[in-house]
């Protein structure tokens, strides 16, 4: 952006990230199990089981109704200043930072929902390709 790390760093109070997914229909949702490779990719070794929408009337057949938000909000603090002044724009550091205190990340929120059964595999990989 060719902007100075201090002034970026000093004018920057948080950052809010946010993407739709769709809600699985309550009224056709069906449990199945999980393929190793999607339980991998979602980074959860203990989910065994998920839920699609069958289709019915109630969605017109899409198995899907409504949408539900997964946001992840960084709050920029006086130590996420500093890793911005003395580090610019390193990804890595502020992740590391994000994990020690425990902010959730998009990715945790969206598997989540998975495991909630309130959206599918299907769209909770739309969004991991998008943020990864």
């Amino acid at each position: 952006m060719g902007v100075e790390p201090y002034l970026l760093a000093d004018s920057l109070r948080g950052v809010i990230a946010q993407r739709l997914v769709k809600r699985v229909c309550p009224h056709c949702k069906k449990e199945m199990r999980i393929s190793d490779n999607a339980r991998e990719f979602l980074g959860d070794p203990t989910l065994e089981k998920v839920y699609i929408g069958e289709g019915c009337p109630l969605c017109g057949n899409t198995g899907y109704r409504g949408r539900i938000a997964v946001n992840e909000i960084f709050r920029v603090t006086p130590e996420i200043k500093r890793i911005i002044v003395d580090n610019g724009t390193d990804v890595k550091a502020m992740r590391e930072y994000a994990k020690k205190k425990d902010i959730i990340t998009m990715r945790e929120e969206v598997v989540a929902l998975v495991k909630e059964g309130t959206t599918s595999v299907e769209e909770a990989l739309k969004i991991l390709y998008s943020i990864e």
